[in-house]
């Protein structure tokens, strides 16, 4: 238990203030926890500034290259096919919090933020309401003006949900995103301005999340079909389906790199008395990469896990190899939410 954070808030969004004193944690729905990392507590709740009784669904909490700014990305829901992105700034630690209204996307999601650390460009990656055809938005985000400032869009056959930075084989930097909703679509929005679609339908499966690694060579997305897959892009290429890294069973979820860009943390959900987690190393792209660090006895105190429960994100901490991962549920007979320390044994101190 954490102090501050109620024990029955989902938890789904986390992110590290550069200066590694603070852990941006977000509920679900509306609200941010601020939690001071050397004392162990939550010793902030920002609300998110909305209209009326719209529910916020927080998708993104991301950091630009400076430190010097935060950026919530959230999508106001009224109701099925009625939707707003909302975008939020404030300091490095959550201060001074408030909304950009010029960056409200009428009809669109707004599902993630990819900051490339080489370049300092800012996109938000987002999708029209589910409507035909579906639609990828990517908008430059300009924090001198505030407000996001170019948009680029194209056709995909599902709705895209995540993005991330990595050299694109033309000598450049693309955005790569996924597309897992009602479908599959993978792709890359190139150096040159050109959005080119790699696997779809039959070569990948559902794909919701993916992480750049931080030197910028690749990325690694969770691929989630009869079994969960880390697929690979990398200088153009894509790796899927019975090319890609087996992970060994379903129910992967997200994952994230350590700044040296030697390891990964993926996480998953709770099955059968444990939640689910696989660390990979940088070099090993095969099942000898894989370390299997699943939580055992999930089920008892302090955990009382239960079904539904998944785990949504992770971080690491600047310099460390540590960090925390963030999860819960938010159903009917499920309503808890989870932060959760790490360490590694042989890495670098905390």
């Amino acid at each position: 238990m954490t102090a501050g954070i109620p024990s029955n808030a989902e938890l789904t969004r986390i992110a590290i203030s550069p200066d590694d004193r603070v852990a941006i944690v977000s509920a679900r729905y509306d609200r941010l926890y601020v939690l001071d990392i050397a004392s162990n507590t939550a010793t902030i709740t920002i609300p998110l500034p909305k209209d009326r009784s719209e529910n916020l669904l927080i998708e993104a909490i991301a950091h630009d290259p400076t430190g010097e700014l935060l950026l919530v990305a959230a999508t106001a829901i009224f109701g099925t096919n009625n939707v707003e992105g909302r975008l939020y700034r404030a300091g490095p630690r959550g201060e001074g919090l408030v909304e950009l209204s010029a960056a409200r996307g009428a009809g669109r999601w707004y599902k993630a933020i990819a900051v490339d650390r080489w370049t300092g460009e800012i996109r938000i990656v987002g999708h029209n309401a589910m409507t035909t055809p579906t639609i990828i938005y990517l908008h430059r985000y300009d924090d001198s003006m505030r407000r996001l400032t170019t948009l680029n869009a194209a056709n995909t056959s599902a709705g895209c949900t995540d993005g991330t930075w990595a050299n694109d084989g033309l000598g450049g930097r693309g955005l790569v995103y996924v597309c897992g909703i009602n479908g599959i679509t993978l792709g890359v929005f190139d150096s040159t301005g050109v959005f080119v679609n790699g696997p779809g339908f039959g070569a990948a499966s559902n794909t919701f999340k993916i992480e750049g690694r931080p030197q910028g060579d690749y990325a690694l997305a969770v691929e989630d079909g009869s079994t969960s897959k880390l697929s690979r892009f990398e200088l153009g290429v894509w790796t899927t389906g019975f090319s890609a890294l087996n992970v060994g069973h379903v129910g992967m979820v997200n994952l994230a790199f350590s700044d040296d860009g030697a390891r990964a943390l993926v996480v998953g959900n709770y099955t059968g008395t444990a939640i689910r987690m696989k660390e990979y190393r940088h070099g090993f792209y095969s099942a000898s990469g894989l370390t299997d660090v699943a939580i055992p006895n999930f089920n008892l105190a302090p955990w009382l896990g239960t079904n539904g429960v998944l785990m949504s994100d992770v971080a690491w901490r600047p310099g460390k190899d540590c960090g925390y991962v963030v999860g819960g549920c938010s159903g009917v007979s499920c309503t808890r939410g989870y932060l959760v320390r790490f360490t590694v044994l042989n890495g670098r101190g905390c």
